[in-house]
C-alpha cells in the first residue's frame, strides 16, 4: 500500500479528515509532517541514485544542485511579485511546449535503448547538431517515432481547438 501513491494519498486524506473532525492538533501535524517528509525522502533517493550514476558528489553535480536551488528561489520571489499579473494563457502554452519537447526527448532515449539492446534496427540519419542537442537521436527509426507522436499531438490539438470553436459557434447560434 505504501508504495502505491494513489493509495497512501487517500489514507493520508483519510486520515487528515479524521484528526480535523477530532479536532488533535498534534494528529493534524503529524500527518503534515508524514506528506512532507514523503517527498523530501523521494528527494533524497532521487538524488543519491543521481550522483551513483553521474560519478559521484562530483563538482559539478553540486554547482547543479546549487543553482537549481537559487532559480527556484527566483521563480518563487518572482511568482509571488508578478502572480497576479502574468499571462497565463502565454505562461501554459509554453511550459506545454518545453514539457512536449522534453517527451520527445525521452522517446529518442528509449528508441536509442531498444536499439543499443539490439530490438531495433539503426539507420543513422545526418541531423543538426542543434536537433540532436534537442536529444532527437539520430537515426530513422527514432526520428520516425517522433514524428510520429508529434503529428499525432497536432492533430489532437487541432481537433481539440476546431471542436472548441463548434461549441462556441453553437453558443453564439442559441
Amino acid at each position: 500500500v505504501k508504495q502505491d501513491p494513489k493509495a497512501l494519498m487517500s489514507g493520508l486524506g483519510r486520515s487528515a479528515s479524521q484528526a480535523i473532525a477530532r479536532g488533535t492538533t498534534l494528529s493534524f501535524a503529524s500527518l503534515a509532517f508524514l506528506a512532507v517528509f514523503r517527498e523530501g525522502a523521494e528527494t533524497v533517493l532521487f538524488l543519491h541514485a543521481l550522483a551513483q550514476t553521474s560519478g559521484g558528489w562530483s563538482v559539478g553535480l553540486m554547482a547543479g544542485l546549487g543553482a537549481a536551488a537559487g532559480l527556484l528561489v527566483v521563480l518563487y520571489v518572482a511568482m509571488q511579485r508578478f502572480a497576479l499579473r502574468l499571462p497565463l494563457k502565454p505562461l501554459f502554452l509554453a511550459t506545454s511546449a518545453f514539457l512536449f519537447v522534453m517527451a520527445l526527448k525521452f522517446i529518442g532515449q528509449a528508441v536509442q535503448e531498444l536499439q543499443e539492446l539490439e530490438l531495433m534496427a539503426v539507420n543513422p540519419a545526418d541531423l543538426p547538431d542543434w536537433m540532436v542537442a534537442l536529444g532527437f537521436n539520430a537515426s530513422w527509426q527514432a526520428l520516425w517515432v517522433q514524428a510520429g507522436i508529434a503529428a499525432l499531438a497536432i492533430a489532437s490539438t487541432l481537433w481539440a481547438c476546431g471542436a472548441q470553436n463548434r461549441r462556441i459557434g453553437r453558443a453564439l447560434a442559441e
